[in-house]
């Protein structure tokens, strides 16, 4: 299983996409994983201890960016 997510200050910053997209090639390329062995959670890392939540739409946002960023990549 690999969680991925962003941080608070990527979400502020507007970086949260490319965050969340290189974490998705990270562990497609750089670890070369079988994708069939893989299971995928996204967990945005900036609503823990910061009493800030993701809404419905943002957490529907960037699993939907890894099933692109997998498709595009293959």
């Amino acid at each position: 299983m690999f969680c991925f997510g962003e941080e608070l200050e990527d979400r502020k910053s507007e970086n949260h996409f490319n965050v969340v997209a290189a974490q998705t090639k990270m562990v497609l390329f750089d670890w070369r994983l079988k994708l069939e062995n893989i299971i995928l959670a996204y967990e945005p890392v900036c609503g823990h201890g910061t009493g800030e939540t993701a809404s419905p739409e943002q957490a529907q946002e960037m699993p939907l960016l890894s099933r692109k960023t997998i498709t595009e990549s293959f």
